[in-house]
């Protein structure tokens, strides 16, 4: 894969959209259980991630839930380990970003399940968002997020600089 063409310090990678449909809109969902449309959606997200390599963190990666969720829903973690498999041995991280609060999940994305994978994984690189598209909404719920991350055994938040991590302790 060619380098960036510009010198960026931190590159996210999401999934907005998956099979060429959109999540906010709800057509990626018309027709699917729940079961398949999570299944999908990470299937699409581990294709991509053999297209693409140029990036720092993998943006709110269960994305997916925040447009359609159930408790107790299959979040189908065998996919995100293989995904997980991939971007840890290449020095890549996972971005938590705190929306999920915002749009009524009561938790931040990824969820603390896929949270718990990564570091059972060895997974250490994590970035704080929050997709604040209003300053009122800058830092939205990091505190609670923080001390889920401490709970978990994380001891380090990410910054980049140049594509590579700076470690802040926690």
């Amino acid at each position: 894969m060619s380098p960036l063409q510009e010198p960026f310090d931190f590159v996210i990678c999401s999934l907005h959209a998956a099979k060429g449909l959109d999540l906010h809109n709800g057509d990626f969902f018309t027709g699917k259980e729940l079961d398949q449309a999570y299944a999908e959606y990470y299937e699409e997200f581990l294709r991509c991630l053999g297209a693409f390599d140029q990036y720092s963190v993998l943006g709110h990666l269960d994305l997916v839930t925040r447009y359609r969720y159930e408790e107790g829903a299959d979040l189908h973690l065998e996919i995100i380990e293989e995904i997980f498999k991939k971007i840890i041995p290449e020095g890549k991280g996972i971005e938590v970003n705190t929306s999920g609060y915002y749009y009524g999940l009561s938790r931040a994305l990824p969820g603390r399940e896929i949270l718990q994978l990564y570091k059972d994984m060895n997974g250490e690189i994590i970035t704080f968002g929050s997709d604040a598209h209003f300053p009122s909404r800058i830092a939205e719920a990091f505190d609670e997020t923080m001390d889920l991350l401490k709970t978990i055994g994380f001891r380090y938040i990410a910054t980049f600089e140049e594509m590579e991590p700076v470690f802040h302790k926690i």
